[in-house]
């Protein structure tokens, strides 16, 4: 919900999305910081001066709930507070953060203003403005992680019940009915469903050695939004989802011939192949959609040439 700072009508900032659970120390650390800041810049101002109003205002922002918002206004108020010596260094630090927060056109501007600015009345309307784009790129870089990980959290789940779904059908395949109209197992359905099963657990077992591997080898260059979410479970679940989802869909193109010949294998290769070929497939995102967009180029191709056959 949009909310004004108490005396800066002109200034709006949003209720930044945060996961509270994982992010309550990140919040802590900055009121360390801001409550610092204040001590730091409350001097015995004059009773009935702008200063001392505003000191006021943070004072009565600092005993609320600690939150992004309040932190946020606290940070805008402080502003009114720096003299002419704090705020050109405030204004050359916030400036290293514009080149990877900001749009291009909003970089230009501020670098070219920056050089204008004299007196102190224009560095704090500089410094306010600068920081009220930087927040608000915050949070929408903090709504987009939230949105993303709700929807990874859907996806990983509709994806999960659309293969134990598949499975339960393809289950059910195995019993039909006979002449006494009694129910009997095909044991040769049964014995594909096995391997079916082991090759989907081969998928599972690969994902999840991707992304232990991939956490490990990136630990230390992966960006802190990445790395926010990579930890999360849903993350995790939609990712193994997935892996049993390619080592599933691995196991028919291999099963149909459509990717490989398996006529002169013997039983017992050709359960290895598909165990070994359903590990790569979850291990490898890119395996099973590289293969699915050659084989819809393969199909699309061979349609122009049937068709002429026909005429």
């Amino acid at each position: 919900m949009n909310q004004e700072i108490k005396g800066l009508p002109h200034f709006k900032i949003e209720e930044r999305v945060i996961n509270r659970k994982n992010e309550v120390e990140l919040l802590n650390q900055f009121y360390v910081t801001v409550e610092a800041t204040f001590e730091r810049l409350n001097n015995n101002y004059n009773e009935n001066s702008e200063e001392k109003s505003v000191a006021r205002d943070i004072e009565a922002l600092l005993k609320k709930p600690n939150s992004w918002l309040n932190v946020y206004k606290i940070e805008h108020l402080l502003v009114y507070l720096y003299d002419d010596m704090y705020i050109t260094f405030e204004i050359k630090r916030r400036l290293l953060e514009i080149d990877r927060n900001l749009y291009r056109e909003q970089i230009k501007f501020y670098n070219t203003e920056a050089a204008n600015l004299s007196t102190l009345a224009e560095k704090r309307i500089f410094l306010s403005r600068l920081i009220n784009d930087l927040q608000w790129r915050y949070t929408i870089r903090e709504t987009k992680l939230e949105f993303q990980r709700k929807a990874r959290k859907i996806s990983s789940t509709v994806l999960f019940v659309s293969i134990i779904l598949f499975m339960a059908v393809l289950f059910i395949r195995l019993f039909g009915q006979g002449n006494a109209n009694i129910a009997y197992l095909d044991i040769s359905k049964l014995t594909d469903f096995y391997i079916m099963i082991e090759v989907a657990t081969a998928g599972l077992f690969g994902a999840s050695l991707s992304i232990a591997t991939s956490i490990n080898k990136s630990i230390n260059s992966v960006s802190f939004d990445n790395l926010k979410l990579t930890h999360r479970l849903n993350y995790i679940l939609s990712r193994v989802s997935i892996g049993m989802g390619a080592a599933i869909i691995m196991y028919y193109f291999i099963r149909s011939g459509i990717l490989t010949d398996s006529t002169h294998t013997t039983t017992i290769e050709l359960e290895y192949k598909l165990i070994i070929l359903g590990f790569v497939a979850g291990f490898s995102e890119k395996l099973i959609p590289s293969v699915l967009t050659k084989t819809g180029e393969n199909i699309a191709s061979e349609k122009p040439s049937t068709e002429e056959t026909k005429n």
